[in-house]
């Protein structure tokens, strides 16, 4: 069977149509990307269907939403992050900045081309054309600052309903998952050498002494075994009874008096694999905590990130009236 009746195949079984799958089929090769990625990769098949678009002004909006809740892309996990402005949930409440003052606005409607933000502020002078910036912040995920001019402004009993373009340009700052748990398991870090002609890996053993959905702290007790910051290796261990092998990079390094860890990132970890780590993790959770006390404590640092970041911008809150 040829690759191409395979995918087709392959996109029957989930019920797309004709349409759907020669546009994913046909734009994947135009931008040169493999067709299968499009279909197990959210952020290829975003830049799949916005380029489709662009292309085609005259798109059925309803058949492209199809095409993504079919895929299982309508919606984003919570650690995840996000690649394009479409992916921010309805009702997201978030920060608007203008001219020095910030606002809070609230997500109340999206489309393929367009987000809408509620102001609820009435009285703050805003127009047509005006570039402003919001701040996000996705509790488990990481602060996006978002620039974009808007379109079109719609006074409204509820407040200033603002008009924008969708975005895949925006800054986004890592912030560490709330959901991240100390743990002891023993792991082998393999790393490719090359020596006198020759490539072979060469496997180091260790404990991983803490894990979450986007990567782990792995220690030895050989600091003769340093890895530089950068450093792109394997990692191999068993987690809740299934093999975990995964590619990171060493972002950070912590010493102590006995040992040397490394605080490495999963490198095109694919969701599912980050989805079984974060269902172990609150699993696990639970049984620890109080599930509501910990709801209260994250809320709590999360407004003080919040102020940490607004503090950095040197900017001050708008009196609500």
């Amino acid at each position: 069977m040829n690759k191409k009746r395979e995918f087709w195949n392959y996109l029957k079984g989930k019920n797309l149509s004709d349409e759907q799958i020669k546009i994913l089929w046909d734009y994947s090769e135009i931008i040169g990307r493999d067709p299968f990625i499009a279909i197990e990769n959210k952020p290829a098949f975003e830049k799949i269907i916005d380029i489709y678009e662009k292309r085609n002004p005259n798109y059925d909006e309803g058949l492209i939403q199809d095409m993504r809740e079919k895929l299982g892309f309508y919606n984003v996990m919570e650690y995840i992050p996000i690649v394009t402005t479409k992916e921010i949930e309805t009702y997201t409440k978030a920060k608007l900045i203008f001219e020095g003052i910030i606002n809070e606005i609230y997500l109340v409607d999206k489309d393929e081309e367009y987000m809408y933000w509620l102001l609820p502020n009435k009285n703050f002078r805003i127009q047509n054309g005006d570039e402003v910036q919001i701040l996000l912040i996705r509790e488990k995920d990481g602060i996006y600052y978002i620039k974009e001019k808007i379109e079109n402004i719609e006074e409204t009993p509820e407040g200033i309903l603002l008009k924008m373009h969708h975005t895949f340009n925006f800054e986004r700052k890592q912030r560490r998952e709330f959901h991240r748990f100390e743990i002891e398991i023993d792991a082998i870090l393999g790393r490719t050498i090359k020596e006198n002609n020759k490539v072979f890996t060469q496997w180091i053993g260790g404990k991983i002494q803490d894990i979450s959905p986007g990567g782990i702290r792995f220690c030895l007790t050989e600091k003769s075994k340093r890895l530089p910051i950068g450093t792109q290796a394997l990692i191999k261990f068993e987690l809740s009874g299934k093999e975990i092998n995964e590619k990171v990079e060493v972002v950070n390094i912590f010493e102590k008096e006995d040992i040397i860890c490394f605080g490495m990132k999963f490198i095109d970890i694919k969701e599912e694999r980050q989805r079984f780590i974060y269902n172990y993790i609150n699993k696990k959770l639970s049984s620890l905590y109080n599930q509501i006390k910990g709801k209260n404590e994250d809320q709590e640092n999360l407004n003080i990130e919040i102020e940490n970041e607004l503090n950095k911008l040197n900017i001050e809150n708008s009196k609500q009236d």
